[in-house]
């Protein structure tokens, strides 16, 4: 057993408010999407919901994936999902320090990293199809897009 693959899977979710706004989320990686890993026996949709909670104190109805994402240097697999925000004012938590919205253009530029300009970039311009994505950490810190379809 001690060979076999081990992945851990998170959730992130795109979450607009009535206006268009995405919700983001300030960690130790600069502005993201709200999520994080699912526990043990919990289902993906309660475990992002638990988190945009954590994160950034609002509640979600959890819509469509849109992107499944697979970072290769750390194991993660990535479900990321279209969110309606249903209430709660955005504010930092335990894991975040902030959490406010942005107008969609702002969410892009504002993300701090490659993979999470990507997923916003990928939510925003969602056409019905998943994107697949897997990418891995390069030894400059820069991330490289390993291979990538939409279905």
């Amino acid at each position: 057993m001690g060979t076999a693959p081990r992945h851990i899977v998170c959730v992130s979710g795109l979450v607009r408010d009535s206006t268009g706004r995405v919700l983001l989320v300030r960690n130790d990686r600069g502005w993201e999407m709200p999520g994080g890993q699912v526990e043990v026996g919990e289902d993906p949709l309660v475990a992002l919901r638990r988190e945009v909670k954590e994160e950034a104190s609002c509640t979600v109805e959890v819509g469509r994936l849109f992107g499944l994402y697979s970072n290769l240097t750390m194991g993660l697999v990535i479900l990321a999902f279209e969110c309606s925000y249903t209430g709660g004012t955005p504010r930092g938590g335990m894991e975040c320090s902030e959490a406010s919205w942005h107008e969609p253009e702002a969410a892009v530029r504002a993300a701090g990293h490659t993979p999470a300009r990507q997923r916003i970039s990928d939510g925003l311009a969602a056409d019905g199809r998943v994107v697949i994505r897997s990418y891995s950490r390069q030894d400059s810190g820069s991330f490289e897009t390993q291979a990538e379809r939409r279905l």
